[in-house]
């Protein structure tokens, strides 16, 4: 915060400082604080030294602050991330373990098939996979087959 403050200068210094302003490029406001700062270090050198310090803590607060609103955004956009991942993949629907294993027995089955299905040109039975396999959506079921299959060398990528 500056404060407002008259001063009376010599009409010869002014015009002076006017005219070689190209070269130092300073204010009168920069000059005058210059010089007080010049008096208070030579007679009170421990309140300068006082000001520096406070200036620096309001420095450091500034960037504490600064950094914990950067931590929790970054926080923000993980959990965004993740939250957003876990929509794009739907996962299969096991409602309790005969299901699963019922999955797992019939998997190749059934992954030999969409292959063939797939060679011909033709889309697999994803509802009828989707109903059989209980999944959420035939999206979900093609989701679970498309990767696993991938996963296991039935296709590749």
């Amino acid at each position: 915060m500056k404060t407002k403050l008259t001063v009376s200068i010599e009409p010869d210094l002014k015009l002076l400082f006017e005219s070689t302003k190209g070269l130092h490029c300073k204010s009168y406001s920069e000059i005058l604080e210059e010089s007080v700062l010049k008096v208070v270090e030579e007679f009170a050198p421990a309140s300068t030294l006082e000001r520096v310090i406070l200036e620096r803590k309001e420095e450091l607060f500034d960037l504490e602050r600064a950094y914990s609103q950067a931590k929790l955004r970054e926080d923000e956009i993980r959990v965004e991330a993740a939250t957003k991942k876990e929509q794009q993949q739907p996962e299969k629907s096991i409602l309790n373990p005969l299901i699963e294993e019922n999955l797992e027995k019939q998997f190749p089955s059934v992954a030999k098939g969409i292959v063939v299905q797939l060679k011909k040109g033709r889309v697999p039975g994803w509802k009828k996979i989707a109903d059989t396999f209980m999944f959420e959506s035939p999206d979900a079921a093609q989701y679970y087959f498309l990767n696993r299959m991938q996963k296991e060398g039935y296709i590749s990528a």
